[in-house]
């Protein structure tokens, strides 16, 4: 872009308004004495500039002036100690240890001076005594202050030894947040050499703290780790709360005979584990034997007791096990329970995957007599969806079959979603409308050219297809230099910001899928926060209209082909232990085995052609007007106030209905399976419209009610304070335990994250939704934002 300053770049000078610039000049004949003064500036800028300063004057001027300067403090002044530890690190600057301050600040009474003095000591600890700085990282480890323990843990990571991880691991004896965890977690990776054999030939037990042990041998996710993890289960040393993380770690690293024994505790009708355990391990066998080709040693067919297991997922999960493990002796069973009225839609669901996976002609003769039955159309669906990757001409004839019976507005993406994202798809389902003599309804026809658009292949072949399928003229935006033109004058014009943010938000269009606004949203996109205050408007319209002509640095997609014909599509996340790891378009992460890639190329952008194809020029001009907003000065800039804007709404299905008319509003906070959530995203000015948005009203007497829940991270606890605004039309459930609601609600939490569920009375409530942090909590926490 001729207009981008190629000289400058994009550096900015910001003050602040109403607020003369501070002045940060220091005299260029400034005196060591002058300079040392200078240290106890309020400015950072002043402080670190006077210490380089003084760094020039050299070691031999200025430690003679310095011992004279620390003497001369003030005890006194509340600075006293931050003046201190500016001394402290000008001698790191001189490259001039001192010990004696070094052992004073380490005790000192502010956690922040104390924290700052350990992260010293450990650039120092080659040049001190190794037993007085060990001395110094084993304190800081026992801190009452979390910031101290932390530079504790990092200080410990750099001194190889077996002892430095049993003293990090200390820290677990005082409350964790997000931080703490992720330091000791690294460290006890960068420490594994040293301790994992010790661990193995039993020379260490961290004190006999399985905590410890059990936290350790997580964090390194090697194999090695497993007899040590199995040891503990076999001999009861763990706690019922940490049985499951420990087998999750044993499915996903251990072999053959290590499985075999975690699918025993997930038989076994003996022990503790719950449904929900049981399914998520048996979940991440399957999986492990997906990335590894292991399987678990023993009979397998010992899993079809569980086929019949009061709780549908575990149920469910059986039914995926047994196909990926090719059972044969419980395939019947498996198909049955695709067909079972008695069964759940969830569990229906999975005894399809399982089919599937079983693979061969009686797989194929199974998913058609679904696909053809009078089941549910998403079942249905579902059946065509797994019969894609084992038969994709037959699947693909049924799809277009089924496009006809598509419900009103229903996105024909599902249905065609496994079909178009194989090698031989697309191909497929070109031969199928040339086959069939039926036409398609013409909206039918327009969703199903934006579902391929927007598909891994954007065949132009089955465009065309379903374009004569449904009787389409060719139409859509072409953009042109003189088009551009039009649109930016009409932009400034008369184009509505308003309006343009409810054509961002439409269902239609899925803007939030992909990208996120103040970080709540899609993440295979760019976040949208300052568009407007870094691209121009015919930038905008460009990339609405034309998405692959330029593409956002770190935005470029690959795509897969792998040994069975299917095609992934996403942006690289990771690459390594042989696993190639994308994040595709519905924001999942992809896991794709390199042993079983055919083909890795450059893919486009993962904004399909097309998608603003169905917009007017009026909403084409407001969406742009909205976009070009976003980041200014005004409505559409996005706020310091912390507020909800990730929200997850419970969706209207017959089965949720069902559960709720069956118990009460009280199931809706609670993780029942049964109850599907989807995320729904605050405005810009970060409040909830509560317009189509789904109600429930499972009793006549009841108003109808929407459910909308968020998510509070605390990651120190205490009191938080939360502003609902009006709180009228509300309930609110707090971890699944109903709570008083009030226009300002203080409560004391915990660290962990927090679920607040709302149920809103449509009679007596229209005024949108929104949720604020208010400012000065005892505790540390943020709303979870993202997808």
């Amino acid at each position: 872009d001729e207009r981008r300053d190629h000289v400058h770049g994009r550096v900015w000078r910001v003050t602040a308004k109403g607020r003369p610039t501070l002045r940060t000049a220091i005299a260029e004949n400034a005196t060591i004495d002058e300079l040392l003064n200078l240290l106890k500036a309020s400015e950072d800028w002043t402080r670190l500039n006077a210490k380089l300063l003084l760094k020039q004057h050299g070691a031999e001027a200025v430690l003679p002036r310095l011992a004279a300067w620390l003497v001369s403090l003030d005890a006194a002044d509340p600075n006293y100690e931050h003046q201190r530890l500016e001394a402290l690190w000008l001698n790191e600057c001189l490259d001039s240890p001192n010990a004696e301050l070094l052992a004073e600040l380490v005790k000192s009474a502010d956690h922040r001076v104390r924290a700052a003095a350990i992260r010293t000591a450990s650039h120092w600890r080659t040049r001190m005594k190794a037993p007085v700085v060990n001395e110094y990282f084993a304190a800081a480890v026992r801190d009452e202050h979390p910031r101290v323990r932390l530079e504790g843990v990092r200080a410990l990571a750099e001194v190889p030894s077996a002892e430095s991880a049993a003293q990090a691991l200390v820290a677990l004896d005082q409350p964790m947040d997000r931080f703490l965890d992720f330091a000791l977690w690294q460290t006890m990776r960068d420490l594994q050499a040293n301790w994992l054999p010790a661990v193995r030939e039993g020379r260490l037990n961290f004190d006999g703290d399985v905590d410890r042990l059990t936290f350790a041998l997580k964090a390194v996710d090697a194999p090695g780790v497993v007899p040590p993890l199995l040891a503990l289960i076999r001999e009861s040393k763990v706690t019922a709360d940490r049985v499951p993380g420990i087998l999750s770690v044993i499915a996903a690293l251990g072999g053959a005979n290590e499985l075999g024994e975690v699918l025993n505790m997930v038989v076994d009708t003996g022990n503790q584990l719950s449904p929900e355990v049981k399914a998520s391990l048996l979940d991440a066998l399957v999986e492990t034997t997906r990335l590894r080709q292991v399987t678990p040693a023993g009979d397998l067919a010992r899993i079809g007791q569980l086929l019949k297991h009061d709780d549908e997922r575990v149920q469910a999960a059986a039914a995926r096990a047994a196909g990926a493990w090719k059972v044969e002796s419980l395939r019947a069973a498996v198909s049955a329970l695709a067909q079972a009225s008695d069964a759940t839609s969830n569990v229906r669901r999975a005894a399809l995957d399982g089919i599937a996976a079983f693979g061969g002609p009686e797989s194929v003769k199974s998913l058609l007599a679904v696909a053809n039955s009078q089941a549910d159309f998403s079942e249905r669906q579902h059946a065509v969806n797994n019969l894609a990757n084992i038969a994709p001409q037959a699947a693909a004839k049924r799809a277009v079959a089924m496009l006809r019976e598509l419900p009103e507005g229903a996105d024909p993406s599902p249905l065609l979603a496994n079909l178009m994202a194989r090698k031989d798809g697309p191909a497929a389902l070109v031969k199928a409308f040339g086959e069939s003599q039926d036409k398609l309804p013409a909206d039918v026809a327009k969703l199903t050219v934006r579902a391929v658009q927007g598909s891994l292949r954007p065949s132009p072949e089955l465009v065309e297809a379903v374009r004569a399928a449904g009787g389409l003229a060719d139409a859509g935006w072409k953009l042109t230099p003189e088009l551009s033109a039009q649109l930016v004058a009409e932009v400034a014009e008369r184009g509505d910001a308003a309006r343009g943010e409810a054509v961002f938000r439409s269902k239609s269009q899925q803007c939030l899928k992909c990208h996120a606004i103040g970080g709540a949203g899609g993440r295979v996109g760019p976040d949208l926060t300052s568009i407007g205050g870094s691209a121009q408007v015919d930038y905008l319209i460009e990339s609405l209209i034309a998405p692959a002509a330029k593409v956002k640095e770190n935005f470029h997609s690959k795509m897969v082909l792998d040994d069975n014909g299917r095609i992934f599509n996403g942006i690289p996340v990771r690459q390594a232990g042989g696993v190639l790891v994308l994040r595709d378009a519905e924001d999942r992460e992809v896991s794709i085995p390199e042993n079983q890639i055919d083909e890795i190329r450059d893919g486009r952008s993962l904004m399909p052609d097309g998608l603003v194809d169905p917009l007017t020029r009026d909403e084409l001009v407001d969406l742009t007007r909205f976009l070009s907003e976003l980041g200014k000065v005004g409505a559409y800039s996005i706020s310091n106030t912390p507020v909800v804007r990730r929200w997850q709404v419970l969706t209207w299905t017959e089965e949720a209905h069902r559960r709720l008319n069956r118990t009460s509003f009280d199931t809706a906070a609670t993780n029942d399976p049964a109850l599907v959530w989807e995320p729904v995203y605050s405005r810009v000015f970060g409040d909830l419209p509560l317009d189509n948005l789904p109600t429930f009203q499972p009793h006549r007497q009841l108003a109808p009610t929407t459910f909308v829940r968020f998510e509070l991270d605390v990651t120190t606890a205490g009191e938080v304070a939360l502003q609902f605004g009006d709180a009228s039309g509300l309930s609110l459930w707090v971890n699944g335990k109903p709570q008083p609601i009030t226009s300002e609600l203080r409560l004391t939490l915990d660290q962990a994250v927090h679920s607040f569920t709302l149920a809103v009375d449509q009679n007596e409530r229209r005024q949108p939704l929104r949720a604020e942090l208010l400012p000065g909590n005892a505790a540390s926490a943020q709303f979870v934002t993202g997808k």
